[in-house]
């Protein structure tokens, strides 16, 4: 299920790179009393994040996009990461790579289960899941 239209976008990189980050300012008085954003700096829309883990999945699997967004989300958050480069860090892995170490995950563990029913159901029933509302005479879309 993709939120919203699906065309917002996000800025994915490995968890990995926020503790290298960390390391890096800890050892660089450069980065004393400032305040540094951590990922790859580029835009990836959660439609095109979809779309590439379905191909590498290889899965004839479409997203469904019914309509609903989930209340105080961001509709665009990409990171500025000029302040960390300029003390030599780099984001070690782009987005193929990232699901590479995600599917191998999965693959290494027994039964990954069904967590994504129950986290929807949750959501919905605090009311953080709603519909977008729909103009009068219009068709819904989906």
């Amino acid at each position: 299920v993709i939120f919203e239209n699906g065309r917002q976008v996000r800025d994915y990189f490995p968890i990995s790179d926020v503790g290298a980050a960390n390391l890096l300012v800890l050892d660089d008085p450069r980065a004393d009393g400032q305040a540094f954003n951590v990922g790859s700096g580029r835009a990836t829309s959660v439609v095109e994040y979809a779309r590439l883990l379905r191909e590498k999945m290889n899965a004839p699997v479409a997203p469904e996009i019914p309509g609903i967004y989930r209340v105080g989300d961001v509709r665009h958050t990409v990171s500025s990461v000029a302040k960390l480069q300029a003390l030599g860090w780099t984001v070690t892995k782009g987005l193929s790579e990232i699901f590479d170490d995600y599917l191998a995950w999965l693959d290494s563990i027994q039964d990954p289960g069904d967590y994504f029913t129950a986290a929807f159901e949750a959501m919905e029933g605090s009311g953080v899941v709603r519909r977008v509302a729909q103009e009068k005479g219009s068709a819904a879309s989906g």
